[in-house]
C-alpha cells in the first residue's frame, strides 16, 4: 500500500478529516515514495520535502505517515531537539585523522545510518546551530541523503531577526536546492479539537498556585502507576523544588530563567512520570530567551509524551504575545493545550 492509498484509506475510516492542504503534501510525498523505492546507491539522491505552515494542520502527522509507508531503504525520524544534542555530542567525541573534516565524517556516518532522514520541528535559536546545520547539511546532500523536515516557518523565514543572519543565508539556499518546500495551512487547529479544558494549567501563580499543583501531585501520587520514592536528581539539573513518587517540580525561574536549555531537559524528561512547573509569568519583550528556553522544554516535554502540569499569570495563547519570541510561542500554546488531553 503507497502513501496516497494509506491517507485515503485513514480518510475512509473517519481517523482523518479531508484537508485540501495535507492531500497536496501527501501527493508530492507519494511521488516521493516512488522515486526512492527505485533509487539505487550511487545515485543522485531524490529532493526532499520541507513542510511548513501553522500550528496543529497535521505536518507532522503527515511526514510520520510517509515515514512509516516507506519500506526497503535505511531510514530515521527524529525530533530537531534531540538531533542536535546528538550532533554536538558527535562533534565532540569524533576522532578524526589529520586533514579531515569532522562535519565531512560525520555526513558519512549517517549516510551509512540511513538514506532517509526526517526532521520534525525544525527551526534555528542560534548562529552556532544554523552554521553547523548548513555544513552537515551540504555535506548529507552530497553524500545522497534524502532530506524532509517539518517546520512552523518556510525556508526563507528561518532565523528570522537573529544575529549574524546573513551568514545563515546559504543555507536557506541549500534547504531550497535539495528540498521541496511545501506548505501546508489548512483552515483548523486539529489540536485544538476537544474544547478549551485546562484539567493540568492553573491560571495563577505563588501560594495558590503552589497548593493546586500539590493536590495534582497528590492525586499522580495515588494512583498504582506511580513511582515509589525519590527521584534520582543530577547535579547539573535546575534547582529542584519536589522530587519524589514519580514526580519532578521546578520553578519557572529556576528551570526557564536562568541558562539552561536543551541538553538538559532533554536529560529531565525520563527522569520521572510527571513533570511539574510552576509561575510561569507573562513574558515581556525583553524575557524572550526565558520563554524560548519554555518553547523549548514544551517542545521536547511533548515528543516524549510527558504528563505536564503548570501554572502560569494566564491562558497558554496569552503568555506571550509579543517580541522576539512570540511566533514559536504560538506552537507552544497550542501544544500545552493538546497536551491537557494526555
Amino acid at each position: 500500500m503507497n502513501m496516497q492509498k494509506r491517507y485515503d484509506e485513514l480518510l475512509a475510516k473517519g481517523q482523518l478529516k479531508a484537508d485540501a492542504a495535507q492531500q497536496n503534501a501527501v501527493c508530492h510525498f507519494n511521488d516521493l515514495e516512488e522515486k526512492l523505492a527505485s533509487w539505487k546507491l550511487g545515485e543522485i539522491a531524490p529532493q526532499g520535502i520541507y513542510l511548513y505552515g501553522p500550528v496543529g494542520r497535521g505536518k507532522s502527522m503527515v511526514m510520520n505517515l510517509f515515514f512509516e509507508q516507506m519500506e526497503g531503504i535505511s531510514k530515521r525520524r527524529v525530533h530537531f531537539h534531540a538531533f542536535m544534542e546528538e550532533l554536538h555530542h558527535r562533534m565532540h567525541t569524533l576522532k578524526v585523522e589529520k586533514g579531515q573534516d569532522p562535519m565531512t565524517v560525520i555526513a558519512q556516518n549517517l549516510a551509512e545510518e540511513a538514506r532517509l532522514l526526517c526532521f520534525d520541528e525544525f527551526y534555528i535559536t542560534n548562529i552556532a546551530d544554523a552554521m553547523m546545520l548548513g555544513r552537515l547539511f551540504q555535506k548529507l546532500f552530497e553524500q545522497g541523503v534524502t532530506v524532509c523536515a517539518t517546520s512552523n516557518w518556510p525556508p526563507e523565514e528561518l532565523f528570522q531577526g537573529g544575529i549574524n543572519r546573513h551568514q545563515f543565508l546559504p543555507f536557506i539556499r541549500i534547504i531550497m536546492k535539495f528540498m521541496k518546500p511545501l506548505e501546508v495551512a489548512g483552515e483548523e487547529d486539529y489540536r485544538l479539537q476537544g474544547g478549551g479544558n485546562l484539567p493540568l494549567f492553573y491560571l495563577q501563580i505563588g501560594q495558590a498556585g503552589d497548593a493546586w499543583l500539590e493536590g495534582k501531585i497528590e492525586q499522580k501520587k495515588s494512583k498504582k502507576s506511580a513511582k515509589k520514592g525519590e527521584v534520582e536528581v543530577k547535579s547539573n539539573w535546575p534547582k529542584v523544588k519536589f522530587a519524589q513518587n514519580s514526580t519532578l517540580w521546578f520553578k519557572f525561574d529556576d528551570i526557564c530563567g536562568a541558562a539552561y536549555g536543551r541538553d538538559q531537559y532533554l536529560e529531565i524528561m525520563p527522569a520521572a512520570q510527571t513533570l511539574c512547573v510552576s509561575d510561569i509569568p507573562i513574558f515581556k519583550e525583553s524575557e524572550a530567551d526565558a520563554a524560548l528556553r519554555l518553547v523549548t522544554l514544551v517542545d521536547i516535554a511533548y515528543e516524549a509524551k510527558q504528563c505536564l502540569i503548570c501554572t502560569a499569570e494566564a491562558e497558554p495563547e496569552a503568555l506571550c504575545t509579543s517580541g522576539d519570541a512570540a511566533q514559536a510561542f504560538v506552537r507552544t500554546a497550542s501544544r500545552l493545550r493538546e497536551m491537557q488531553g494526555w
